[in-house]
């Protein structure tokens, strides 16, 4: 998603801003200034109206702000307790802030009598107390959707409002790093989930999900075959050599490269297999190579399934490891997130055996014992990598929290790294001249527009 211009009135009652996006070539755009310029509030007003957290946007501070695309622009007006949006070819839509207080009443009663196991355990942040899983109140509102009836569950928007809100915007907030708290008034369970652990736990259902479309793929190709076995047989089909040693060859690379730890299960190909066809005399043996072949198709169906998946593991560690000098994060299948010390002590014996016992790695110590600026760097990278989408239009509020000037000064690279790769453009509000590191010609200074 491109924005062209924000332009924004009487944010704090003072202050008028004119940012031309367009101006900025690169994917991802800096804005600075000293405190109390609005930087922050300025990506809180973009998510909470794609967001459409219009209860929040209306408790900002504002006279108005106009948003530019290639087609169109939206204007959104505050008037006391009424929020006005103005879009299209004169279409209007106004709403009452007294609309989602009401609302609120409804939903919280629902949630309370229906699904009392989910607690709100900060804004915009609910946990499942059976198994500890964190969500949003989008995720919430979609997964019992059943319970609600249509007027509590939906506060009733125009359909050309929606459409033109379609758009995919995920905001890193500056308070990342905060832990959840959660108390049970009905006992005295306390607990606290670290905000690296709920990265950790949701890498690992990314995992999950991605191994359980594999297993149903593959019981349906066992399930077929020996039909597709015989029909090749019968059909007497010819088998190039070259491309079944092309299909061993991708394999074993997407082993070797990704699935460290067996990420996604134990692919059962020898490394040495090539040599094998050829030591044993099976290249000319065309049964064998239409079976073979037919096998590694399968495989490779199921590889492809997870290949984004993959893809984004291995970003996410080639980034983050740039960065960390005396430690090496990885992903376990079974226990998320693992920190594994870089040691010179470590002799090869050691390093033998690790990997031979890769499948019960734990790593050398908790990944709760990383510092703040480790956790940052981890959080904040692993935000960009696993919860963006193609076209994403991304927000980052302070990057820098944290993180050493050595850090900093490469940051702002992998940041635009990931951007790229990703396919999302980003804008991010820093204080940090050590991460701009010289590169104005992607920043916005707001102290420069104050009209």
């Amino acid at each position: 998603m491109k924005i062209k211009k924000l332009f924004i009135s009487g944010m704090f009652g003072d202050f008028t801003y004119d940012l031309n996006f367009e101006s900025v070539l690169n994917n991802v755009i800096i804005l600075t200034a000293p405190n109390g310029y609005g930087k922050s509030t300025i990506l809180k007003i973009i998510d909470q109206f794609f967001n459409i957290k219009f209860d929040e946007l209306i408790d900002e501070s504002f006279n108005f702000f106009e948003i530019y695309f290639d087609d169109q622009k939206v204007r959104v007006e505050k008037n006391d307790e009424i929020l006005r949006i103005s879009y299209g070819e004169d279409y209007h839509y106004t709403i009452r802030k007294s609309v989602f207080i009401e609302h609120n009443k409804k939903f919280k009663y629902i949630l309370k009598n229906e699904v009392p196991y989910m607690k709100k355990v900060r804004h915009n942040c609910w946990i499942d107390t059976r198994d500890n899983e964190i969500i949003d109140t989008k995720e919430l509102l979609d997964r019992y959707s059943f319970l609600f009836p249509d007027e509590n569950l939906n506060i009733e928007y125009d359909k050309k409002l929606i459409e033109l809100l379609d758009k995919d915007v995920f905001f890193v907030e500056a308070d990342r790093l905060n832990n959840i708290n959660y108390n049970d008034n009905n006992s005295d369970h306390n607990e606290e989930f670290s905000a690296i652990n709920t990265l950790s736990e949701s890498i690992k259902r990314l995992i999950s999900d991605a191994k359980e479309k594999q297993y149903a793929i593959a019981m349906d190709q066992s399930t077929n075959f020996p039909e597709r076995v015989m029909y090749l047989l019968s059909e007497d089909t010819n088998i190039d050599i070259r491309k079944v040693v092309d299909k061993i060859i991708e394999i074993s690379t997407f082993d070797k490269n990704f699935n460290k730890n067996e990420i996604f299960g134990n692919l059962s190909l020898n490394p040495n297999i090539i040599g094998k066809l050829k030591n044993e005399q099976l290249y000319d043996n065309k049964s064998f190579l239409m079976v073979l072949s037919s096998y590694l198709d399968d495989v490779i169906q199921r590889i492809n399934i997870c290949s984004d998946l993959a893809e984004r593991i291995s970003l996410f560690k080639k980034s983050v490891n740039s960065l960390l000098q005396f430690k090496t994060i990885n992903i376990h299948p079974t226990f998320g997130l693992i920190v594994e010390k870089n040691s010179k002590e470590k002799n090869s014996k050691e390093k033998l055996n690790k990997e031979k016992i890769n499948k019960f790695n734990k790593g050398d110590f908790s990944i709760n014992l990383l510092s703040s600026g480790e956790k940052h760097l981890i959080i904040l990278l692993g935000n960009l990598i696993f919860n963006t989408k193609f076209g994403s239009f991304v927000l980052i509020d302070e990057p820098e929290i944290s993180l050493h000037a050595a850090w900093q000064k490469k940051l702002l690279g992998l940041i635009e790294e990931i951007s790229r790769i990703n396919s999302f453009n980003t804008l991010i509000a820093t204080h940090s001249f050590t991460l701009i590191d010289g590169n104005w010609d992607s920043t916005i200074e707001l102290a420069g527009l104050v009209k």
